[in-house]
């Protein structure tokens, strides 16, 4: 999800800038991840001095054409404002170049008005005939330490409520509890999935944010899902303007280790976690019922408002469709929740 401005921060609280597996590899003593890193601060300053006095197509060509004087820079190609650049090394950085575009701050109307659309078959008003096999749940609140917007604790409250009142259990993690250790082996334990977190894309693939930090040692400690594909590495600027580096896994994650997932209801609150079907295609694959997420950026107030709604609608019956058919877009974004997997699956009969 992103702050209520279309993406204010590189990640608000869905979008990010993506930096697909840094190795641990060294050039002249640095690490070849320290390089990019950088290079990627110093291409950031130029377009901060540019970007004053230029339109954002224009300061994005000129930016392209800097990173292209890099001797260390391959390549750069920019689709929709994001950017790719892909060094010698064959490591590639995307940037998103609508986290860029702001918005007022402020609380967007309710969600509900019935304009929404979705992935799956069929209009609103769908019945609920089958329920995930396990009445469990996992909350997932990564993004809480980043404190304003992406703080809030009334939601958390009310889904916990709404979960509770469906008669499901809950396991609440918030931050650097959300490890790539949960994702890769405990999901299969729930019958609820939902993430509050940083989402994005790179190529077609969805690319989802844990709470766990990208250290020196990850592609040591996670060699296996490194080498794989199953994870990259993501820098999120926060509210004050200062970049964190996290663990994000890959649909492939979700497809190397899960066959059983408990026809789980999995939904993903991050920007563009349904921009393109490969994490909604990989999660229902491996068992899940239903996957449902936004297929642009949306605003962290919008992306709570639906959230809260939607909960509490799967908690009186609702199902997929019906949830999916009820939320509008964002107004500041125009993202819509959609899904793929079935539309008659809900939370209670």
């Amino acid at each position: 999800m992103k702050t209520l401005t279309t993406k204010l921060t590189i990640g608000g609280i869905i979008c990010l800038f993506l930096l697909a597996g840094i190795g641990s590899s060294s050039v002249n003593g640095a690490k070849i991840g320290d390089t990019h890193h950088l290079l990627l601060k110093k291409g950031i300053a130029y377009y901060k001095t540019i970007r004053a006095n230029h339109r954002i197509d224009v300061s994005q060509e000129m930016l392209k054409n800097w990173f292209l004087r890099q001797p260390s820079v391959k390549k750069v190609t920019i689709e929709n404002r994001d950017m790719t650049i892909e060094f010698n090394d064959g490591h590639k950085v995307v940037i998103l170049g609508h986290t860029e575009k702001k918005t007022r701050w402020g609380k967007p109307s309710k969600p509900g008005n019935g304009h929404g659309h979705n992935g799956g078959s069929g209009g609103g008003g769908t019945t609920v005939t089958q329920t995930p096999d396990k009445k469990t749940a996992l909350i997932l609140d990564p993004f809480d330490w980043e404190g304003g917007v992406f703080h809030n604790p009334d939601l958390m409250r009310n889904v916990k409520n709404y979960l509770t009142n469906a008669g499901y259990s809950y396991n609440y993690l918030s931050n650097g509890q959300v490890t790539l250790d949960v994702i890769e082996h405990n999901l299969a334990n729930y019958g609820v999935i939902y993430n509050r977190g940083h989402g994005g894309t790179s190529g077609k693939t969805v690319i989802i944010s844990t709470g766990e930090a990208w250290t020196s040692d990850t592609t040591t400690k996670y060699s296996t899902e490194y080498n794989n594909d199953e994870i990259v590495e993501v820098a999120i600027r926060d509210l004050n303007g200062q970049y964190h580096y996290f663990i994000a896994y890959t649909p492939k994650l979700i497809q190397d280790h899960y066959n059983n997932l408990p026809n789980s209801l999995v939904y993903m609150e991050s920007c563009e976690s349904m921009k393109f079907s490969t994490m909604g295609d990989a999660y229902v694959g491996a068992g899940a019922g239903a996957y449902m997420g936004w297929d642009k950026s949306v605003t962290v107030n919008y992306g709570d408002d639906s959230a809260d709604t939607s909960f509490h609608m799967f908690s009186t019956g609702s199902s997929v469709d019906d949830v999916a058919n009820a939320i509008g877009p964002d107004p500041q974004t125009h993202a819509n929740l959609k899904y793929v997997g079935v539309g008659d699956l809900g939370l209670v009969m």
